[in-house]
């Protein structure tokens, strides 16, 4: 066949419209409520000679706390972007990153590159409440690489792989914090691997598949882990960014105030979009389990699933982990489900004409609205809720040293209002200090103050605040109204009180 019919195979059509699709559906406008300090972070990097910080930069109320700049090189990498060719090309950096990670993580296992994408596809569609343009998606790449190169070393596909992970934590540990997920996937896996030896030697003439590494290859591993455990302290606050890790993944007051923190529930709309998934995907493996029967199917795969699963129940920020995990399972089931069918029926004119309208449709939809705003910091804000109106008054008519404002608004003043210092953002939200012996929790005061519970005048004025900007229906616009602050802006988002 020559090489203009090898490029107009209906199959090859199919492949580059399920692309597109996937580039569409990751394609977000910047809404992250963090990346105004994140551009923050990378211009202080560069004003001070790539220096990190040690102590809080942007709040007046823990300048002393001993701050972790942990995402120090995506930030730097970020403004760098910003600052040079605008928010498209941050746009453009995290669709490649995001897609790099699906992509990579669904050719763990050897298929046609249809069932591949599609695989892709599905887990992107799961994963499209968490996916945005924020530094987690470099933990998703990471994540992907490992889950790739481990069952690449698994099946002996390519296992020289395994000596490039080291590399992969060292940049890792300075891009994102999330670099542990990665520590855990292996770890996890090395487990499990040990339990079906113990089990192998117990049982005799069983029905599962208790395929098992060598001593040589388990040798390997743990010594591979050590040397990654090693490459993650290479960083500019050594053994200090494992305090990071753990006191966010385990800060409790935290997941009872910031959703994307909360354990998963089924009251929201991403806890029933995730479940959905999660039982869909295991009904699907029991069905190639009771099909297929047990020798066919390593349990390694199902048991670390299960783990995974069990971690993003915890957190709805973790979801888009257990997605990752089962993306090659959907590559195996669809291609046994399917078998030759699915080659069949990509072959067919109408599916392919489908498509082509599906993507002229969808790319409109999406594409007006994206050239729309992408490049437009106050567009961007009036749509996702921040106060930019409210911010220009401020420029113009300066309330005062000391400014209370909204957890989810601090980013976007550190960006938008550098001239003042905040009273929280979401750096913060596990940060405490011992003073006076009292644990200061920001959070807590925060929550406190904003919900005008119990003793907030008393910390209002420990803080020494004189003025504030909230939401226009937050309890403490009430209270201050009743308590004689003056409103001196009010807009149909914010309002803005000066202390008398």
């Amino acid at each position: 066949m020559s090489w203009p019919k090898k490029i107009l195979k209906a199959e090859n059509f199919f492949i580059f419209f399920i692309i597109i699709f996937i580039i569409l559906f990751i394609l977000q406008v910047p809404n992250d409520p963090d990346l105004g300090w994140h551009l923050r972070n990378g211009q202080y990097l560069i004003e001070h000679n790539l220096r990190v910080p040690q102590t809080d930069l942007y709040s007046y109320t823990m300048t002393d706390f001993p701050v972790i700049m942990h995402e120090w090189l995506t930030d730097l990498i970020m403004y760098f972007l910003y600052s040079h060719f605008g928010f498209i090309s941050l746009i453009i950096f995290f669709v490649i990153i995001t897609f790099l990670a699906f992509f990579i993580v669904a050719r763990t296992f050897k298929a046609n590159l249809s069932y591949q994408l599609l695989g892709c596809l599905l887990g992107i569609i799961a994963s499209l409440p968490v996916i945005s343009i924020r530094a987690q998606m470099i933990t998703l790449l990471g994540l992907a690489l490992v889950i790739y190169i481990i069952y690449q070393y698994k099946n002996q596909i390519n296992p020289r792989l395994i000596y490039c992970l080291p590399l992969i934590f060292l940049l890792w540990a300075n891009l994102h914090g999330g670099f542990f997920v990665g520590i855990l996937f292996i770890g996890l896996f090395i487990f499990i691997e040990l339990i079906k030896v113990f089990l192998k030697n117990k049982i005799k003439d069983n029905p599962i598949n208790f395929q098992i590494l060598s001593p040589a290859a388990f040798k390997k591993l743990f010594i591979i882990l050590a040397l990654c455990l090693i490459a993650t302290l290479l960083n500019p606050y050594f053994i200090r960014i494992y305090y990071e890790v753990f006191t966010t993944v385990f800060d409790d007051y935290a997941k009872n105030f910031i959703m994307e923190w909360a354990p998963l529930t089924i009251h929201n709309q991403i806890g029933q979009h995730y479940i959905i998934y999660s039982a869909l995907i295991f009904i699907l493996i029991l069905f190639n389990l009771l099909f297929y029967k047990f020798k066919n199917f390593d349990f390694t795969y199902l048991m670390i699933a299960v783990s995974f699963f069990l971690i993003s129940i915890s957190s709805m920020r973790h979801l888009p982990f257990f997605v990752l995990i089962t993306i090659p399972y959907w590559v195996i089931l669809v291609r046994r489900l399917t078998g030759d069918n699915l080659q069949t029926i990509l072959k067919q004119k109408w599916l392919i004409l489908l498509l082509l309208i599906g993507v002229i449709i969808y790319a409109n939809q999406k594409l007006t609205i994206f050239y729309k705003i992408a490049d437009d910091p106050q567009k961007i804000a009036e749509i996702f809720g921040y106060p930019y109106q409210a911010i220009q008054f401020l420029k113009d008519h300066p309330q005062g040293e000391r400014m209370f404002n909204e957890y989810n608004w601090g980013g976007y003043l550190i960006w938008q209002y550098p001239e003042k210092k905040v009273f929280i953002d979401g750096r913060m939200a596990s940060w405490r200090l011992k003073r006076a012996g009292q644990t200061q929790i920001i959070l807590k005061d925060f929550v406190t103050l904003k919900n005008a519970n119990k003793g907030w005048e008393e910390l209002l004025n420990s803080y020494q605040i004189d003025n504030v900007i909230v939401y226009n229906d937050a309890p403490l616009a009430w209270e201050l109204k009743n308590s004689g602050w003056l409103p001196v802006y009010q807009d149909q988002l914010a309002i803005i009180y000066k202390k008398p």
